[in-house]
Parts: structure tokens; sequence; C-alpha cells
């Protein structure tokens, strides 16, 4: 008896470990063929993806995930597609986004359901609606980077219809700040420094657009110090140099900043720093050398020469009091890290080549004009032997 039970046991064992196995093969399959499906979309193959994806439903139980998986896909073809379809297509497409039941997925699923239900609205010109969808999906996750940057773009895109409709001075400039914000908030929910690149260049992007109130400026100072870390703005320092100087009345937050980044990463801000002011000096010393000329050449219009060169001077002096006053604040956290590199950058510049160095790279320059004339001279003896041999050929005539 005892053999016997062991026995029915055994087999009971065998079969549950059977059914496991063919459990997880079935979850693979409709794992598989939702991966097919977003592959023959990034491939531009849509009528596949939409036929693969369709293939789920005859499967007797499909998971919670992939589900989903399948309906996000779907959608992501009807945008790539909205090109091709007609009004009518559209409408029974977004029947059929309003026919999905979204009370089985979590609140990140029905978030990101909500936000590609928003962009095909936004196709369809339905601009208000889709705001509405934009701003629920973020109320439901906003800790999603996805979500932010779907609404910034629908943002950016509304302040750039705006902007090429009327002139500059009448610019709307709401939904810049809104997009700022959006943008900022996305690259602080992204995971590493790589993933943040696309968001920060949109951000430098629309403070091009800044007004005379600095409205922009005043949004992304008040906002990028806290949202996104120190390290993100690493591959962006010589841009928010430019910022600095520019808005150096408006600047307390954005020196904030610089200083957190200074006292992380010394060397990322002192190269750009010191290449800047040797710059700023040069293009001083020629702009004082065309006024002389121009003055020499133009004396007549004496009072206008002189006010241009106060406003030229004064820009110029700001901006080196700036750089000037951001070195200072590097040297007084770091001092002997800059001593030290100053005192490199020093003997660099004092290296010279010896004399026999110099013989040497001229011998080198020779030797290798030498074998560029015996080159080319072979050449031309070769090629006027080729064609001196195709007359002969030719000028010589068959024997009968």
């Amino acid at each position: 008896m005892r053999q016997s039970i062991v026995k029915f046991k055994y087999k009971l064992n065998k079969n549950s470990s059977f059914f496991d196995e063919l459990k997880l093969n079935k979850i693979k399959v409709q794992q598989s063929i939702v991966t097919f499906g977003k592959i023959a979309r990034k491939q531009h193959l849509y009528d596949i993806c939409l036929e693969t994806l369709n293939k789920i439903h005859r499967k007797p139980s499909v998971p919670i995930i992939d589900c989903f998986l399948k309906v996000k896909q779907e959608i992501k073809c009807y945008i790539n597609t909205y090109e091709y379809l007609s009004s009518k297509q559209s409408k029974e497409i977004l029947d059929l986004i309003e026919a999905t039941n979204l009370q089985y997925f979590t609140k990140e699923n029905v978030a990101e359901l909500i936000s590609l239900k928003a962009q095909f609205l936004q196709l369809n010109n339905k601009f208000d609606e889709a705001n509405h969808l934009y701003s629920f999906s973020i109320y439901l996750n906003d800790s999603s980077a996805k979500l932010w940057g779907a609404w910034a773009d629908y943002l950016t895109q509304a302040f750039v219809d705006v902007t090429s409709r009327q002139l500059y001075s009448s610019r709307s400039i709401e939904a810049a700040e809104s997009a700022l914000i959006g943008l900022m908030n996305a690259a602080r929910h992204t995971g590493g420094e790589a993933k943040t690149r696309k968001y920060i260049a949109k951000i430098f992007w629309l403070l091009s657009y800044d007004n005379e109130k600095r409205d922009l400026f005043n949004q992304f100072e008040a906002h990028a110090l806290s949202s996104i870390p120190a390290q993100n703005w690493i591959q962006w320092i010589p841009q928010l140099i430019t910022l600095i100087l520019k808005n150096d009345d408006n600047g307390k937050y954005l020196y904030g900043l610089i200083n957190q980044i200074i006292r992380q990463y010394p060397l990322a801000v002192y190269y750009p720093l010191r290449t800047l002011y040797f710059k700023i000096k040069q293009d001083e010393h020629a702009d004082k050398i065309k006024q002389q000329i121009f003055s020499q050449q133009k004396q007549q219009a004496e009072t206008q020469a002189d006010f241009k060169e106060t406003k030229i001077n004064s820009s110029v002096e700001s901006l080196v009091r700036g750089v000037v006053g951001l070195m200072h604040v590097q040297r007084e956290m770091h001092p002997l890290l800059f001593n030290t590199i100053e005192g490199l950058i020093d003997q660099l510049l004092m290296l010279k080549c010896t004399w026999h160095q110099d013989l040497l790279k001229n011998f080198r320059h020779t030797l290798n004009y030498v074998y560029t004339f015996a080159y080319e001279t072979n050449l031309k003896k070769k090629c006027q032997s080729l064609s001196s041999a195709k007359l002969c050929n030719k000028s010589a005539k068959p024997m009968v």
C-alpha cells in the first residue's frame, strides 16, 4: 500500500510540473505575438502588425499585461497611419478606443492609454479634448517621463502654430511656459543623463523665444535647480554660462545651479569658462582695432561712433565681470586643484621644440617632398610611354 501511495504522489507531482510548463509556454507564445507585432510596427509594416495582434484573441486565456500591450500597439499603428485614413475610419477607430474596458488595468497603464488617445485626438484637430486628456493622464501618473514629454510636445506644437500666425511681439507665451515646465518634469523623471538630452535640448530651444519680461527664463530658473540633478547638466555647461551672462540681473537661482555643478564636477565648468574668458578678451582687442580703423576712416560721424563704442564696451565689461566672478567662485571652492591646473597649463604653453627636433622635422618634410616628387615623375613617364605605344599600334598597318 505504501509503495502505491508513493507512486501516486510521484505521478501527481509530474503532472503538476507538466501543466505549469504548459502555462508558461502559453504565456511565452502570447508575449512573442506582441513583440512580433511591435517589431512589425517599427518596420512600418502596419498591416502585418494588426493581423498578428488580432491572433491573441484566439487563445483561451490572455493575461492583462498582454491585452494592454496589444491595445497600445494598435493605437500606435493608427497614429502612424493617420495620413492614409478617411474621416469615417478615424471615427470608427475613436469608437474602438473609447470602447476599451479600462477597469482591469493599473493606473499607470490607463494613463498611458489615455495619452495615446489624446495624441489621436490631436491629429483629428480636437485640441481641447486632447489637452484635457493629457492633463488627466498626468494626474493619474505624475512620475512618468513619457506622459510629461507627450504633453510638452503638444504644447510646443501649439506654441509654434500660434507663433507662425502672429508677429513676434504679440506671441502668447503661456503655452511655452507650460511646455517648459513639462519638459523639466520629463527630464527629472527619466533614468539617466543620456535620456534627458532630448528634453534639455528642447528647453534651450524654447528659451530662445523668450520675451522682454523674461517669463520663460524665470520659469526655467525656478524649476531647474529643484527638478533636474546636477549630473545631467554637464553636457550643457556652455549653454548655462551664456544664459547666466545674458541674464546677470535675474540669475540668482541659476548661479546656485552652477555652484552645485562646480562643487561636484569642477573641471567640467573650469575649461569652458577659461576658453570663454580668453575668447572675450580676444574679441575685445579685435573690436578696439576695428574701432580705431573706423574712426580714422570716418571722422565726420563722431557722436554716433562714440555712442556705439560706449554700448559695446559696457556689454563686454559685463560679460568679463560675470566670467571673472564665476572663476573666482571656482578658485574659492577648489583652490589647490585650480592652482595645479594653471601650473600645468603654463608649463604646456612654455614647451617648445629644441633645435635638433626642428631639424629632424625639416628633414622629414623634405624627405616626404622628395618621395612625392619621384612618384609623380615616374607616373608621368609611364603615362607618356603608354600613350606613345598606343600611337605606334594605331599607326602600324596590318600585313596583307
